[in-house]
């Protein structure tokens, strides 16, 4: 993230977070952005490849933004029905709003 993302991060309070699959090379499994919601946009403010998809990797992203943005505290975010993402910002941010994304959850339940 470039600064101005960073600054864009922690002067947000909705955010959208979503992993992606197709694009990454094979090393890692997912490119996970972080979207704010900033002036009525949607604005990419973290890009991470990561190599999983479970609460360690998880808590480990969340740790090296706050260590970059050390006033991150989201008062919202809409993710997919994800339980390990659900789990790791739910226990990350205590008063955090965590919602799911209706499309994914009839995707993956209905």
């Amino acid at each position: 993230a470039s600064s101005e993302q960073l600054d864009i991060l922690q002067s947000c309070d909705d955010f959208l977070v979503d992993g992606t699959f197709k694009v990454v090379p094979e090393i890692f499994y997912q490119l996970y952005v972080v979207h704010a919601i900033y002036r009525g946009h949607v604005v990419p403010v973290v890009y991470s490849l990561l190599s999983s998809k479970n609460s360690d990797t998880y808590q480990r992203l969340i740790n090296e933004i706050v260590e970059f943005a050390p006033c991150w505290f989201p008062a919202s975010i809409l993710l997919d029905f994800e339980k390990a993402c659900i789990n790791v910002y739910g226990s990350s941010f205590v008063n955090i709003s965590v919602s799911g994304c209706y499309f994914q959850y009839i995707r993956q339940y209905v």
